[in-house]
């Protein structure tokens, strides 16, 4: 288990890619969890109420927390911050009013009577005009409050900039505000959010818009319901056009009684639409157990656009019988195909 410190067995598997900002929120809250407190947000309670360690005080109280605790607690959220572009101070009263009016212009953008810079991007990727449009103009999304942090930045929308020449800026349109309550694990996690790169002159050169969420997988093979957090997938999957397959490698062996069960979630505010779930197994791909029945197959059997849809709190376990699988083929893979939509 973790304490006070963040440590490798807190982090097995770890949860997040290295690049991953999202890792900072779940080592915040590994440190809150070791503690015994009591998570009310679903997210957390699926993640580390699956962990045999994990025992929920319902006499916690932040003052519990050692010195050394609270030091890594503040360490990881200025990491966070760092990380989301919210590092280099608040913008200028002057670069603000250029924030202002790219949002005040969404609707005349949408129209093609307002020019959207040259370079955009979603998610880190490159994007058409309206690929960017699509995903700025999502309902309640992207939406410029009193309250949302707007800060300069080292990094753009897809990489360094030259800060002799050029000014990125974030906005964290997904910061939950007031409502945030700083002391506590769950609180200051964004969920979307839009950078700018201006040049010399004021003028936005460079936009792009991200959105952290996806369902995510957990598994276990001891047969005794103990599940591990895995991984993540349909990563920037975020609308029905970019429907794909995306594949999952999974931390974990063939287990000894040959049964490996998957649990997939929806923890996040976005509305999941599986296709097709399959385990790829040293190169053989293995249906789960529901699916080798002849009739009353489930949705998540077949690539064929009729999708299991998970709401956010709505989950799917499968099961797969790896008994006809040659021992020695121990690499693990989820397939999965599908998409999600954020609400």
């Amino acid at each position: 288990m973790c304490g006070d410190y963040v440590t490798d067995a807190c982090l097995a598997p770890n949860p997040f890619a290295i690049d991953n900002c999202d890792q900072f929120d779940y080592q915040r809250n590994c440190v809150f969890a070791a503690n015994g407190y009591t998570f009310r947000k679903k997210q957390w309670q699926m993640r580390f109420g699956k962990m045999p360690w994990y025992k929920a005080r319902k006499d916690f109280k932040h003052s519990d927390l050692s010195t050394v605790a609270k030091a890594n607690i503040k360490a990881l959220r200025d990491r966070t911050s760092v990380c989301r572009g919210r590092g280099d101070g608040p913008v200028s009263a002057k670069d603000m009013e250029v924030v202002r009016r790219f949002f005040n212009n969404k609707t005349k953008m949408k129209e093609g009577k307002r020019a959207l810079p040259a370079k955009l991007y979603v998610d880190g990727n490159v994007a058409s005009r309206q690929e960017f449009l699509d995903f700025l103009m999502t309902d309640d999304l992207f939406v410029l409050k009193r309250y949302t942090p707007v800060n300069y930045q080292t990094w753009g929308p897809h990489g360094e900039i030259d800060k002799s020449k050029y000014r990125s800026i974030h906005v964290g349109t997904g910061d939950p505000g007031p409502s945030c309550k700083k002391d506590e694990g769950e609180g200051c996690e964004g969920f979307e959010w839009l950078d700018l790169v201006l040049d010399s002159k004021g003028h936005i050169v460079e936009a792009g818009l991200g959105a952290a969420a996806c369902p995510f997988v957990y598994i276990t093979s001891d047969g005794g319901g103990r599940f591990t957090f895995a991984g993540e997938i349909l990563r920037n999957l975020n609308r029905r056009d970019l429907e794909s397959t995306q594949h999952l490698t999974l931390n974990a062996s063939i287990p000894t009684n040959q049964l490996l069960q998957i649990h997939i979630a929806e923890e996040k505010q976005e509305r999941t639409y599986l296709d097709a779930v399959s385990l790829i197994v040293g190169g053989i791909e293995v249906q789960p157990v529901a699916c080798k029945t002849g009739e009353n197959r489930p949705r998540f059997c077949a690539d064929d656009g009729v999708y299991v849809v998970l709401r956010p709190g709505q989950t799917v376990d499968l099961d797969f019988d790896l008994s006809a699988v040659p021992q020695t083929r121990a690499s693990l893979r989820l397939r999965t195909n599908g998409f999600y939509i954020p609400l």
